[in-house]
């Protein structure tokens, strides 16, 4: 458990405690993305890419990790589900791919989420339904096992899309359904 220490609170105001949060919040974005430069650099010199595990775990919770792995991803580290798998050695060696990773900041590569922008049903129905299709044509091509993972209810999924295109409104369609 972290315990934080407040002091007494006449010490800062809270401009300052404001300012010196973003300062730090900064500062550890750089510190991460220089390590995660050395961790491209260290893989391609010695193959070792766990250590950019190493990095993704020891982060503590209000990390945007998810944005960092995607970053690993796009200049040469390969990841699945449970962690890092290994990496593309052309691409993790080649001069112009690490000059990019030096330019593009890993907390850019995948932005966060706006947490004033509100919430659209329709639209994520209509998400939902695209990645649905999405992962109905994708399991065509998987072996039989992968593709079993895949569960979509047919008749929901054409429930959601006569929703969401206004073509039946959620209230007939739950009449009907009684």
């Amino acid at each position: 458990m972290t315990t934080i220490k407040y002091g007494q609170f006449n010490k800062l105001t809270v401009d300052q405690a404001i300012e010196k949060a973003i300062l730090s919040v900064s500062h550890g974005q750089k510190l991460v993305q220089v390590a995660a430069v050395k961790i491209i650099i260290h893989t391609a010199k010695h193959g070792d890419y766990t250590k950019a595990q190493v990095l993704i775990d020891g982060l503590g919770e209000g990390i945007r990790k998810d944005s960092l792995v995607e970053w690993f991803k796009l200049y040469g580290l390969t990841a699945d589900d449970k962690g890092f798998t290994g990496f593309d050695k052309v691409q993790v060696k080649d001069i112009d791919n690490l000059n990019k990773a030096k330019e593009v900041m890993w907390w850019t590569v995948k932005r966060a989420a706006n947490p004033f922008k509100g919430f659209n049903l329709v639209e994520q129905l209509e998400k939902l339904d695209k990645q649905a299709t999405k992962m109905q044509a994708a399991a065509e091509s998987m072996e039989d096992e992968e593709a079993a993972k895949i569960v979509i209810d047919l008749d929901m999924q054409r429930a959601i899309r006569l929703i969401a295109n206004g073509t039946i409104s959620a209230k007939d369609l739950l009449a009907k359904a009684s």
